[in-house]
């Protein structure tokens, strides 16, 4: 999502969001599931059309919402004229997308959910050991 976010806030080419993604898949483990292009992120994150997320603008001054059609800042203090392409250049803006609906469709695949299931057996089944450990708190010396 970061890197999706990366792409949108610094206007990258497919090319480039390409290149990001195979720069960080090679510091990432060799099995690492990290998608190696644009369409594959966004298939990986159920972004299946970019409508889903949106970019929104903010004042420089006062960080108030700024509405596409707008000329200038709503707040009667400040009223500074408003230029979106130096806006988005500057980074006053956030992107924003339906986490609630990506999550959704995400946990209905079943690849993932087979995946979690997996993991939560695991967890259950070698917590029951004595001799497991499986983060800091099982650990003597966080105990002691």
């Amino acid at each position: 999502m970061i890197l999706y976010a990366y792409h949108l806030r610094h206007k990258g080419s497919q090319s480039g969001l390409t290149d990001l993604l195979h720069v960080m898949k090679i510091h990432m483990p060799t099995d690492s599931k990290l998608p190696k292009s644009k369409y594959l992120l966004q298939k990986a994150l159920n972004i299946a059309e970019l409508k889903s997320v949106k970019k929104h603008y903010f004042c420089p001054k006062c960080q108030r919402d700024i509405p596409l059609n707008a000329k200038k800042c709503k707040n009667t203090k400040c009223k500074i004229k408003i230029d979106f392409k130096k806006q988005m250049k500057k980074g006053f803006f956030y992107v924003h997308l339906n986490i609630k609906e990506t999550l959704k469709k995400t946990l209905q695949m079943p690849s993932i959910a087979k995946n979690l299931l997996e993991r939560v057996h695991l967890r259950n089944t070698s917590a029951d050991s004595e001799d497991s450990v499986s983060d800091i708190m099982d650990g003597e010396a966080y105990q002691n």
